[in-house]
């Protein structure tokens, strides 16, 4: 990255920054979700302390749902966690965030041994995040569409600023051997 004299350093360091976490959002996701939980839990002793056990109830009952197998009628109209293994993941996970909610709550998050066992969680929490294949495919997948105007310019289509849909180039599209047919320009 190239700095002028009149770009100031600070909101370039901070582009930088913002970058950064936005392209790496897939990977920095477990550690989010964890800040978030601290969030809830300092927020959620200092004012409902008593709420602990509600947030027991809820944790086992979302445990619950997620360890009972699907329906047939749903996993054919919703295939969200439709996979028996991604539904064990969710399951540990909600298990494991929804129980350290609740015991932060009711002692608060810096009570021993939370401190120390919140790190350790998140890690473990996090590595089948960031092994997961179709988790990886899908930030590939983004991460080549982001950089696609590059590419572009790197094999030569950068004076193309727009390309029509070749069906409206002409009856077959470009190199189709149709009659008619005509490459896009701009």
């Amino acid at each position: 990255m190239f700095l002028s004299r009149d770009e100031p350093l600070p909101e370039t360091a901070g582009a930088i920054v913002v970058r950064a976490l936005w392209r790496y959002r897939s990977e920095l996701a477990p550690v989010t979700v964890a800040a978030g939980i601290v969030i809830a839990a300092a927020m959620l002793h200092r004012s409902h302390p008593g709420w602990w056990p509600w947030l027991l109830a809820v944790t086992l009952t979302d445990v619950a749902a997620l360890a009972l197998p699907v329906p047939r009628r749903l996993r054919q109209e919703r295939p969200i966690l439709d996979r028996p293994a991604e539904r064990a993941y969710a399951a540990a996970v909600s298990a494991v965030a929804g129980g350290w909610l609740t015991a932060a709550t009711a002692l608060g998050p810096a009570a021993p041994p939370l401190p120390a066992l919140g790190p350790v969680l998140t890690v473990g929490c996090a590595v089948p995040w960031w092994a997961s294949r179709r988790r990886r495919a899908k930030v590939r997948l983004e991460r080549t569409l982001e950089s696609w105007p590059e590419i572009a310019q790197a094999v030569g289509l950068a004076d193309r600023r727009s390309c029509r849909p070749w069906w409206t180039c002409g009856a077959g599209g470009p190199g189709s051997g149709w009659p008619g047919a005509r490459p896009c320009t701009t």
